[in-house]
């Protein structure tokens, strides 16, 4: 894709919220294109996973191995931050930017339904009840602006972390017993075999009961494996992944709830200005 694919990938990652990895080597991207992907992932706040870059940096590396440098460690610099729990933050902040657009076309809707107000209410006095109707929507409008925060509240409000780890816990016993089980009996197998392969003078009862009792102490799970590996990393990866899909969550809904806002006061804007008082929108009509 050259560097011109990798000017328009960057724009991409600035602003999808949802992607997790990206592949893109071979693809003969010089120097100024990673530069670009570089930035472009340091402002993504959901990728985690980032392809072997190999083939396409060796001869970044020959011509510019300072700047090739600075490049992959500001990608592998945020690619571990975003796999840090505390990054539902600045996840929320990618969100924020995401819905600017909706905020200022919203905005923009707004103002032109509150002149079209003002100027029918020079020259006309017989809609008085459509005014007012038009002038309901814009204050619930304006209100819709404060929608994205309170949903982003809720979607990082509760505990999900405490139910998930209890649960895990539980689990990790429960895989403790297991693994303990299957490796006793590798072991008695082991045993077994050797004693007959090597026969009961060797393996007489009494090494055989050396040998459980010796390797018993080989079988110890430890405890701290188990809690890092089934209850630790799981409650925390899983703890941000909830925070994710709550945050697309809100931004799915705040952008629905601004797009019909926004369809709401372009209909308003036609219908005081248009000419067509009789094809009031319905919202007007059933606003007290």
């Amino acid at each position: 894709m050259g560097d011109h694919g990798a000017r328009l990938l960057a724009k991409a990652l600035q602003t999808n919220c949802k992607l997790r990895s990206v592949l893109f080597d071979r693809n003969n991207i010089t120097i100024q294109g990673y530069t670009d992907i570089a930035y472009a992932i340091n402002s993504n706040y959901s990728i985690v996973y980032v392809g072997s870059l190999i083939h396409d940096v060796l001869p970044c590396m020959k011509v510019s191995p300072e700047k090739t440098e600075n490049a992959l460690a500001q990608i592998h610099k945020a690619l571990y931050r975003n796999s840090s729990p505390s990054n539902t933050r600045a996840l929320r902040r990618q969100h924020a930017g995401l819905m600017t657009v909706g905020q200022q076309t919203l905005e923009r809707a707004m103002a032109a339904a509150q002149e079209a107000i003002k100027r029918v209410a020079t020259v006309d006095n017989d809609h008085t009840a459509t005014i007012n109707a038009a002038t309901q929507l814009i204050q619930d409008a304006d209100s819709t602006r404060q929608v994205f925060n309170r949903l982003q509240d809720i979607a990082e409000g509760g505990e999900v972390a405490a139910a998930v780890r209890e649960r895990l816990t539980e689990a990790s016993r429960e895989v403790g017993d297991i693994l303990q089980q299957h490796l006793q009996g590798r072991v008695d197998e082991m045993i077994s075999t050797s004693e007959e392969l090597c026969g009961r003078a060797i393996i007489s009862s009494r090494l055989k009961s050396e040998l459980q009792t010796s390797v018993a102490t080989k079988l110890a799970i430890d405890p701290g494996f188990l809690n890092t590996a089934i209850v630790v990393q799981p409650t925390s990866e899983i703890s941000v992944k909830a925070s994710e899909m709550g945050l697309t969550a809100a931004t799915h809904l705040a952008d629905k709830i601004t797009d019909e806002a926004c369809d709401l006061l372009h209909k308003t804007h036609d219908c005081l200005l248009g000419g067509k008082r009789s094809s009031t929108p319905d919202v007007l009509r059933t606003m007290p």
